[in-house]
């Protein structure tokens, strides 16, 4: 059961966007001082801030799946063939391969700060080049991730004929199973990197 301080970011979050959607329907009507948005992007910058340490989680999150994928990736290019995998070695595997999970990130508060104009406030450049560097980062490993993924489902589909509980690499009715995990190069690299972008933006925010 969650306690009340795992829905203390949520709730942040959901207050930011009502107040950053007022704020951006004051942008738009002129009622906002040049000392207004100074104050306000402190706000923003607040808002990006945590939305980037909930997006860290989702990454945390699809890394402890693909490393469970990549342990498998392993596995497989260890042998030549698939008659050489062993029973044995596939049982450890077998949660591992019908398994899916689907990779998402926010970037509401992002947007928020490029609607309102308020990243011409921003005096750090540096700064303002590595809050847009994590949102491109999070934008690739989107893409790489639904990539990946879209391939598996796409064998769960060609094989949706298949009885077996058990999807056996070894026989060949499961080969593109197989040819996935061998020739599958992995995208953990991609989430590494950006994780560690993510990171170090966030100590200077």
């Amino acid at each position: 059961m969650k306690k009340l301080k795992d829905y203390f970011p949520e709730f942040v979050l959901n207050f930011l966007a009502i107040f950053l959607g007022v704020l951006a329907t004051l942008y738009l009507t002129g009622k906002i001082t040049e000392n207004d948005e100074r104050k306000n992007l402190r706000l923003q910058l607040d808002a990006v801030k945590i939305e980037l340490n909930e997006n860290i989680k989702s990454i945390d999150g699809a890394l402890n799946y693909m490393e469970r994928e990549d342990s498998l990736r392993r596995y497989v290019m260890s042998v030549n063939n698939p008659k050489q995998l062993h029973a044995d070695s596939l049982n450890k595997y077998y949660h591992i391969i019908p398994k899916i999970r689907t990779f998402t990130y926010k970037k509401d508060a992002y947007e928020m700060l490029k609607f309102t104009g308020s990243m011409r406030l921003i005096d750090d450049k540096q700064k303002l080049l590595d809050i847009m560097t994590c949102y491109s980062d999070l934008d690739n490993m989107k893409n790489l991730y639904d990539t990946f993924l879209n391939q598996k489902i796409s064998l769960f589909n060609l094989t949706s004929n298949i009885n077996d509980d058990f999807i056996d690499l070894r026989k060949p009715v499961c080969i593109g199973f197989y040819n996935y995990y061998r020739n599958n190069p992995g995208i953990i690299p991609a989430f590494e990197e950006g994780r560690k972008d993510i990171e170090k933006t966030l100590e200077k925010l």
